[in-house]
């Protein structure tokens, strides 16, 4: 992109007093007198002045893609400007560390708060559960206490606003949204494998629940699907918009020949499901029951933001189903797994 403004006296040897000289000048607090000024001295001056107007142009066109225009007006160069300030936004992550949720710099370390573009610091800032309500989801909002930034758990919920485009916490602009968290019995914050409770709002890499059964589970049900036990749920946070995919393998036995064991992923029970069926059952003469395994894989979209969690439901036409649990690294191939993915 072109820039019009250009360096004044810029080039090796230039006419110009050295910075010494510069800064002990009696003219550059009370400006030059009437009469003859010497060519090296306003050469300084025009020097100085231009640097910085042609960094700051070149600023403006790096950040926007727009050409810096000298056309003797101010209007389109400061909307620009003010578009590539806001394009230094949102170089941080909300993480978990330690007990604590921290907000870390990112691909740089710039975060628009109250529409200026402020340092997130090196050490990143801190935030402790401490007098949060389990069982509770909040939004994280990045705000000003003075000079320093720091973070605030909120239930008010987000929304963009008007004038920078920032998302924001609901009707208060000073305060900037960097995730949300669902808050657990402690109170505690938490993010493992099967239980992904924070997310981030700038620079997310997505996140992946795991869970399996460590012991084999059953159902007698047959009017409906029942949750085959808690302990396969995947809890997650999601944000609106976003797809949840959500997948399970395993294996399973029936108590009798020629039965049919149904299967269904529940979110938030088992009223929500998600249904795919399989049989198992005896062989024909065998005294022992035959597992049958079984897959599936889908994309589940239209969950609120906020909480939700994916579980195992299953249902038999007569009998008994029994779904097999274990170990899955003491070399247990068939236990009954399910995985959550979601992708911002």
């Amino acid at each position: 992109m072109a820039n019009d403004f250009l360096v004044f006296g810029g080039a090796a040897g230039a006419n110009v007093i050295n910075q010494v000289s510069y800064s002990g000048l009696a003219a550059r607090t009370a400006g030059f007198s009437s009469g003859v000024a010497q060519s090296a001295q306003l050469n300084k001056v025009w020097r100085q002045s231009s640097i910085m107007a042609s960094v700051l142009a070149q600023f403006i066109s790096d950040q926007t893609g727009q050409d810096a225009v000298d056309d003797g007006t101010i209007t389109t160069l400061l909307a620009n400007l003010k578009a590539a300030s806001l394009a230094m936004h949102g170089q941080c992550r909300l993480v978990k560390s330690g007990a604590n949720l921290l907000l870390q710099p990112y691909n740089g370390n710039r975060l628009i708060i109250g529409g200026v573009p402020r340092v997130v610091p090196a050490a990143g800032i801190s935030l402790a559960p401490t007098g949060l309500i389990p069982s509770t989801l909040y939004y994280v909002y990045a705000f000003m206490s003075g000079a320093v930034m720091a973070l605030e758990a909120s239930t008010t919920g987000h929304s963009t606003d008007a004038t920078t485009g920032v998302e924001i916490r609901t009707g208060d602009a000073s305060r900037t949204l960097v995730g949300m968290v669902h808050v657990i019995v402690g109170p505690a914050f938490v993010d493992t494998s099967k239980t992904r409770l924070v997310r981030t709002w700038f620079n997310d890499p997505g996140i992946a629940g795991a869970a399996y059964f460590t012991a084999s589970r059953s159902t007698t049900s047959t009017a409906s699907f029942v949750e085959l036990g808690s302990e396969i749920r995947n809890e997650f946070l999601i944000w609106a918009g976003e797809i949840c995919v959500c997948s399970s393998s395993g294996l399973s036995t029936a108590s009798a020949a020629d039965r049919i064991n149904s299967v269904a992923a529940g979110f938030d029970g088992v009223s929500n499901l998600e249904i795919g069926s399989y049989s198992a059952g005896y062989g024909a003469i065998g005294a022992s029951g035959i597992g049958i395994p079984y897959a599936f894989s889908f994309p589940k979209a239209g969950l609120s933001e906020g909480y939700h969690y994916a579980t195992l439901a299953g249902k038999v036409s007569s009998g008994t189903g029994t779904w097999s649990g274990g170990t899955p690294s003491a070399g247990v191939p068939d236990v009954c797994a399910m995985t959550t993915y979601i992708k911002k």
